[in-house]
């Protein structure tokens, strides 16, 4: 950790780090963790106004694979696995320019990758 950076434990067990950018504007981190110790929610607030700048929050599998990602209300990717917990898709979410990019795979029966299928808002973009 450098000089511009030093972390606080809440007492519900979250930690806020805080940061000093090069314009001296200090931001507050707050991440909150679920009860296998995986972030859920990582915030970024400036700590002066107390303004949310960003907002991250993280869903798992029960075998703790990522099954959401959501970047504020503007970016999402949500995975789908296999039984053996092989990534069998990936879709990408861009609600800003209504783009979804989605990744199909498949898997030889050894489990080594086989082909990937891109589609662009439903359309085949990309197939190998």
């Amino acid at each position: 950790m450098d000089k511009n950076e030093f972390t606080v434990s809440d007492t519900d067990g979250s930690e806020k780090t805080y940061h000093r950018d090069t314009t001296n504007v200090t931001f507050a981190v707050t991440e909150t963790d679920d009860e296998n110790g995986q972030v859920t929610k990582k915030l970024l607030k400036d700590a002066v106004t107390g303004t949310e700048i960003l907002s991250k929050t993280y869903a798992y599998t029960d075998n703790g694979l990522v099954l959401q990602y959501n970047q504020g209300n503007n970016y999402q990717i949500n995975n789908e696995y296999n039984d053996d917990d092989s990534l069998k898709s990936d879709t990408y979410s861009y609600n800003t320019q209504s783009v979804v990019v989605k990744n199909s795979y498949t898997y030889t029966d050894e489990g080594k990758p086989d082909t990937v299928n891109t589609t662009l808002n439903g359309s085949t973009l990309l197939q190998f």
